[in-house]
């Protein structure tokens, strides 16, 4: 369960968060929607304890996040990223990838060998290998094509099904496919 309470953020004289509340549910995913500036990736980095609040208070549990751009370390292949997080066995890090498009060669490439596209994906699969209680999306499938978008919705919604999620997202389509409830910010 994540509980926001009042949440209150400034950088320098302009406020993002005034007097924010959230409750998200333990299991329930939740879609964040709002224009440019109005506060989505800074509430999900409060969320994540990335980020302090000026006022109020936050109560979250350790999620999985996966940010905007890509963060990957450029040394390692696509499967040692994924890897990188978890005691999980590589083989489960082989089935993320492998459900999310990579073939064996693909797997074994260094991240500038990759498309934009690929390296987030990448991020993505790192994120689920986590096995957290909740996950936290910062416009996670900008960049992808739709018919590969929505391929990549349904496997993160089947990996993560009964925990706790947050999406942020522009797009109403993904809002609709991924988020129980929707809000605004």
């Amino acid at each position: 369960m994540i509980i926001l309470d009042n949440v209150t953020k400034k950088f320098g004289k302009k406020r993002i968060l005034n007097s924010f509340s959230l409750t998200v549910q333990k299991g329930e995913s939740v879609a964040v929607m709002g224009p440019s500036g109005s506060g989505k990736t800074t509430l999900l980095r409060i969320m994540a304890g990335l980020e302090r609040c000026d006022k109020g208070s936050v109560q979250a549990p350790v999620c999985a996040v996966v940010f905007q751009d890509p963060t990957l370390l450029d040394w390692l292949t696509a499967l040692e990223n994924v890897s990188l997080v978890t005691d999980n066995s590589e083989e489960n890090a082989k089935r993320l990838l492998g459900k999310l498009g990579f073939t064996e060669d693909d797997m074994n490439k260094k991240p500038p060998e990759l498309s934009g596209g690929m390296k987030q994906r990448v991020s993505i699969a790192r994120a689920l290998n986590f096995s957290a209680d909740c996950y936290l999306f910062d416009e996670a499938f900008k960049g992808l094509d739709d018919e590969l978008r929505f391929s990549v919705i349904s496997t993160v919604k089947e990996e993560i099904k009964g925990k706790t999620a947050v999406f942020v997202t522009h797009s109403l389509d993904e809002a609709n496919k991924l988020g129980t409830r929707i809000i605004t910010v």
